[in-house]
């Protein structure tokens, strides 16, 4: 009731039931809804005073909709496109925030702009120690964590070497580092790479429109793939699965050094075998590439005889 007498009118007040009062005062604070905003209201008593006093009724709109406007604009970006907003233009938000910092305080203005004071009085280091002969623009004295200038010139010869042009960063990196070309981490590799934009990185857009097959239970869809391995001797191997695509198991594998429609008939065969499949009503498609193991008279043969219900489809062509 303390912060009702202050706040309500003394007209509204006489109109409450004395029992109601009286009722109330000897009720338990969480009783009432909104209780645990009690403490903050008393503690910002003088600042809603002020606020809600009838002579700052015009000041008291203009800074609502101050709060409106800012926060919609924030909530156009993401925390991290605002925040790269602020980093680029930091030296025009700094000159403002100086000018006014009489008036709005640091602190204040910092977080009206969603950036703690550490991040505003670090920008202010990396302005005021500008240096335009260095890749990252900062005094190497003041930041004298920098790569050198000569570690920059052989790392653009390694982003730019027709040889390595076909590697991935990391690649190109671990190369450096072995012939002793440079001699800093992997992040600070990218990192420099990107702020120079020496290589810039292929981005790969996925296509949602997959219209792979979604497989509900078991020996629904059968994939048949053959994976190439070559031993340290030259020897090249060929493995041979069939995996289920709803459990992810293997049914069948084998290894050979031959790639060949009768190896790939025996694990097609070992895998009815394991998922003991002998029911004629199951329907089981078997998903293979367009390789010749898989699309020949031995493995159609066998299909069109076999009791069980199987329907070959090629990757990329029926799915």
């Amino acid at each position: 009731m303390d912060i009702a007498r202050k706040i309500l009118p003394v007209n509204f007040l006489s109109t409450i039931p004395k029992s109601n009062v009286h009722r109330w005062k000897n009720l338990k604070e969480d009783d009432f809804y909104g209780y645990q905003y009690a403490s903050l209201l008393t503690k910002e008593m003088n600042d809603l005073q002020l606020i809600y006093d009838e002579t700052n009724s015009f000041y008291r709109k203009q800074f609502c909709c101050f709060l409106r406007l800012r926060t919609s604009i924030i909530k156009l970006f993401t925390p991290n496109e605002w925040h790269k907003i602020l980093r680029n233009n930091k030296a025009k938000i700094i000159d403002t925030l100086e000018r006014i910092k009489n008036i709005i305080p640091i602190s204040t203005a910092a977080r009206l702009l969603n950036i703690s004071t550490k991040t505003y009085y670090n920008w202010i280091v990396e302005v005021r120690y500008k240096c335009e002969y260095s890749p990252l623009k900062l005094c190497t004295k003041r930041f004298p964590g920098q790569i050198s200038q000569s570690s920059i010139i052989e790392m653009k010869k390694l982003l730019t070497a027709t040889s390595l042009l076909h590697w991935p960063l990391a690649s190109v990196w671990a190369e450096g580092i072995r012939k002793r070309l440079i001699a800093f981490s992997l992040p600070t590799f990218y990192r420099y790479n990107r702020i120079l934009e020496i290589r810039k990185s292929i981005s790969f857009k996925k296509d949602h429109k997959n219209n792979a097959p979604v497989a509900t239970h078991p020996n629904q869809y059968w994939h048949a793939d053959v994976t190439i391995f070559t031993t340290r001797n030259g020897v090249r191997h060929y493995i041979y699965l069939i995996i289920d695509r709803y459990s992810r198991k293997i049914l069948a594998w084998n290894v050979s050094t031959k790639l060949s429609a009768s190896l790939r008939l025996l694990s097609i065969k070992q895998a009815l075998v394991l998922a003991s499949i002998s029911n004629i009503k199951v329907s089981i498609a078997l998903i293979v590439d367009g390789g010749a193991e898989n699309n020949n008279n031995i493995i159609h043969d066998f299909i069109a005889s076999s009791q069980i219900n199987i329907h070959k489809k090629i990757a990329l062509k029926d799915v």
